[in-house]
């Protein structure tokens, strides 16, 4: 997890969960201005009494009707769900972001650190000297052997600054370690939020589109059924 990119990005849903909100109120309002020219068309042929064209336009008025209801349902729906994104996550992603943002400063600081404090041993080791090693007087090595075996001369030259890395680095491990079960005790605690939620979309839409769907069968068959009559029409 190097970036908060590998975070759920909920604001690009909360946007994209706006723009349908925006879609689906204006899909119902131009089905609710549909079917209410088609009643008022069916009225006029009704009382111009030509009672089967009435019937036709009359039947797709109320189509166009529970059409427009259906929208304004998912619309509900659609702004119920964009709440409850940023009512339940939006505290939770920040928290993420800044937790995610100390992980890369404190890699970047281990990297830094260790650069350039391998830098300055280079330099040291390179001078065919102990001066500067700040070698403690425990070592047990000979002056002889560091300066001929760079791997050893490394382990125990600045030790000071050796001991701050490697605390550096236990607490970038340990950080490491904590980071995904923090981020999936947030994410876990919103699973049954989350179950809740699309139950209840689901409901809604299987419900809208039932209701839809049972509308249009209906006109389907009338026009079906009908006996259009020349002499009537």
């Amino acid at each position: 997890m190097n970036s908060t990119s590998n975070l759920i990005d909920y604001h690009s849903i909360r946007k994209y969960n706006d723009e349908l909100h925006t879609y689906l109120t204006k899909a119902a309002e131009v089905l609710r201005k549909l079917a209410e020219s088609c009643l008022h068309v069916a009225r006029i042929y009704g009382a111009t009494e030509v009672p089967k064209l009435f019937e036709v336009i009359n039947q797709l008025g109320e189509s166009y009707a529970k059409s427009a209801t259906a929208c304004n349902k998912l619309t509900e729906m659609v702004k119920k769900r964009s709440n409850w994104i940023t009512r339940d996550y939006t505290d939770d992603l920040e928290e993420l972001k800044k937790l995610v943002g100390r992980y890369n400063e404190l890699k970047e600081s281990c990297l830094t650190t260790n650069k350039a404090l391998t830098g300055r041993k280079e330099a040291l080791f390179g001078q065919e000297s102990t001066d500067g090693w700040e070698i403690r007087k425990d070592c047990p090595h000979s002056l002889e052997k560091l300066l001929k075996n760079k791997e050893i001369a490394f382990s125990v030259m600045l030790p000071r600054e050796t001991e701050r890395l490697q605390k550096l680095r236990e607490f970038y491990g340990y950080f490491c370690n904590e980071l995904p079960k923090e981020y999936r005790r947030i994410s876990e605690g919103k699973t049954e939020r989350v179950r809740e939620v699309l139950i209840d979309m689901g409901r809604i839409c299987c419900n809208e589109f039932v209701k839809l769907r049972a509308a249009w069968e209906n006109m389907h068959e009338y026009l079906i059924s009908l006996d259009i009559n020349k002499k009537t029409l």
